[in-house]
């Protein structure tokens, strides 16, 4: 990558979770550029730790302790008004930011609570807030807001195509998570009426790097199916023809990075997409044989009886449901024009990694004595 980062001054919300540690480690290996890390503070583990911990499992030590000499640790809370500091603290770093990307969220598909909307879509507000201040004080370029292409909602069970410039078309939600994200856009989309330029990236799946670094962090694709090979389910409510839309964390790193050192100030969206989609009944197949067992028979949605289900069992299926039946197509062509002039295309999941990665899930829960319910 060009070194187009040199000497800019990057504020980044997130930098500890799955996807944050990823495009933190991008920016630092691609430039000499200074970033300031908003991290909340913890008391168990405070912030010099969590990042390190974030850090271990996709770089080396000596590495990390490098990355340490252009990061400023900046303490503070995105649900909290002024991101949790005092005005001054805020307008000194405010006056000296040239970019910032915001990637702190509550992921949690199935987790109803309120709390997921206060860091989502109050979080993201006062993140603007935040950023209209670096404009008028400073020389902020551009604010990179990182969303999910699941605010489509409930639409996702239609034969659709769901456009980079589309937000509202009348769709519901099939969890607060994917609702505060798509509140967090409006938000967004208000005040670039008032001038302040953002991007917005979609991802679709982000999964793990193959090897899986850490089992703890089994995200996307393979978390669903953990639960649907450990012989629990006699049947699963799958549309016939789903396929995964699966992008891999460092991927999408790669690619809202690039994106957004490519492109103007003026602010749009971008779906971070993989063209080369994982149909759900090959990857069964390969779960089916790696772990011997009985293959859950498929059932459409419209004749599953959820009541057939024990309480637990919808615990760990239900969220997953909306995805098993997913029909929509996601429109890339923004982001696909941009990283085909930077000679980049997303990795397919091969078989060999799809079959690795079932062996490492059969290790682990073989470790940890797994009781079917």
């Amino acid at each position: 990558m060009p070194n187009s980062l040199d000497q800019r001054n990057i504020f980044m919300t997130g930098a500890t979770g799955f996807f944050g540690s990823r495009l933190l480690k991008v920016i630092l290996d691609s430039s000499q550029s200074h970033l300031f890390l908003l991290i909340r503070p913890r008391k168990k583990q405070t912030s010099i730790p969590r990042l390190k911990s974030a850090l271990s499992g996709i770089t080396s030590d000596a590495r990390i302790e490098d990355y340490l000499k252009r990061i400023t640790i900046v303490e503070g809370d995105i649900a909290k008004e002024g991101l949790g500091m005092d005005g001054d603290r805020l307008k000194e770093i405010a006056k000296d930011i040239d970019l910032i990307y915001h990637l702190a969220a509550d992921v949690n598909i199935g987790n109803s609570d309120e709390g997921i909307r206060v860091v989502n879509a109050y979080g993201t507000q006062n993140v603007l807030e935040f950023a209209s201040m670096c404009k008028t004080y400073g020389r902020l370029k551009k604010l990179c807001h990182v969303s999910t292409a699941y605010v489509v909602g409930t639409k996702g069970k239609s034969d659709i195509v769901f456009r980079e410039d589309d937000l509202a078309i009348s769709q519901g939600f099939n969890n607060t998570y994917e609702e505060s994200k798509y509140e967090a856009e409006l938000a967004v989309n208000d005040y670039r009426k008032k001038g302040l330029a953002v991007d917005i990236y979609r991802p679709s799946i982000l999964t793990d790097s193959i090897p899986v670094v850490d089992y703890e962090f089994l995200s996307g694709l393979f978390r669903p199916f953990h639960f649907i090979i450990s012989g629990t389910f006699d049947k699963i409510p799958v549309y016939g023809n789903t396929k995964f839309n699966v992008v891999s964390a460092e991927d999408a790193a790669k690619a809202v990075s690039l994106i957004s050192l490519s492109t103007n100030g003026k602010g749009r969206n971008y779906h971070i997409v993989n063209n080369s989609e994982l149909p759900f009944d090959h990857a069964l197949d390969i779960a089916q044989e790696v772990f011997e067992l009985k293959r859950p028979a498929r059932v459409p949605l419209e004749d599953f009886d959820m009541n057939s289900l024990t309480g637990i069992q919808r615990q760990m299926v239900g969220p997953f449901i909306p995805y098993f039946n997913f029909k929509a197509r996601f429109d890339s062509r923004n982001a696909d024009k941009v990283l085909k002039d930077k000679g980049f295309c997303y990795n397919s999941l091969r078989d060999d990694e799809v079959r690795s990665v079932f062996k490492y899930m059969r290790e682990r829960m073989a470790q940890h004595r797994y009781v079917s319910v």
